[in-house]
């Protein structure tokens, strides 16, 4: 084989090299897109349940906005709970200990 053909295959082995990586950075950068936009939408999506809370306090509608204040803190949990790889409770209390439990906080903020 002459130096032509050498060079050749190494060109053509650095391209796929190359394409290779490249594929791989963007895949890592569409998987952490996805995820920040996923982590957006659930904050503006948690903004939008406390903003009509608050509306349901202005209005004297307290049980209705504790309901929908507990179900954002509950789904607050269970998002600790899966990243800490704790088991999900059925209700506030049921995870809440278990966080306290593992270090995620103490016990003021459990018992806040």
């Amino acid at each position: 084989m002459d130096a032509y053909a050498l060079n050749k295959i190494n060109d053509h082995m650095l391209a796929n090299t190359v394409i290779g990586i490249a594929a791989g950075l963007v895949s890592d950068i569409e998987v952490d897109s996805y995820r920040i936009s996923k982590q957006k939408i659930r904050s503006e999506v948690e903004g939008d349940f406390l903003g009509q809370a608050q509306r349901l306090l202005d209005e004297n509608l307290k049980d209705a906005a504790a309901m929908v204040i507990g179900a954002v803190l509950e789904d607050a949990l269970r998002q600790l709970c899966r990243k800490h790889g704790l088991p999900e409770g059925d209700g506030i209390e049921a995870m809440n200990e278990p966080l306290r439990k593992a270090g995620v906080y103490g016990l003021p903020q459990r018992q806040q």
